[in-house]
C-alpha cells in the first residue's frame, strides 16, 4: 500500500470517528436541555468536545510514537498529519458549540 493512501485511509478514518462522537455530543447536550438552561448547555458540550478531541489527539500521538520506534515512518507520519488535522479542527467546533448555544 502506497504512503498517500494510507494517509488517506487514516485521515478518514479519523475524521469520520471525530464528527460521529460531536454529532453524538450534540444529540446528548440537546437531550439534556431544559428551558431555560441559558449557555451552560455551550459549556457542557464544550467539555465534552475538549475532552474527545483531546482523546483522539492522544491516541494519534501514542500510535505515531509506537510507529515511529518500530521505523514504521509513513505511519508514523500519518497519524501525526491526523492529530493536526483533528487539532485544528477541533478547536473551532468545541468553541463553536459555546458561541452558538448548543
Amino acid at each position: 500500500m502506497e504512503p498517500e493512501s494510507k494517509l488517506k485511509k487514516i485521515l478518514f478514518w479519523n475524521l469520520g470517528i471525530y464528527f460521529t462522537i460531536s454529532l453524538l455530543e450534540i444529540l446528548a447536550v440537546k437531550l439534556l436541555s431544559t428551558e431555560g438552561d441559558g449557555n451552560y448547555l455551550g459549556v457542557f458540550y464544550m467539555i465534552f468536545s475538549a475532552m474527545s478531541f483531546i482523546l483522539q489527539i492522544g491516541i494519534n500521538f501514542i500510535l505515531a510514537a509506537y510507529y515511529f520506534i518500530k521505523d514504521i515512518k509513513d505511519l508514523g507520519k500519518s497519524f501525526l498529519v491526523s492529530a493536526f488535522v483533528i487539532l485544528l479542527i477541533g478547536f473551532p467546533l468545541c468553541f463553536g458549540g459555546l458561541l452558538l448555544g448548543i
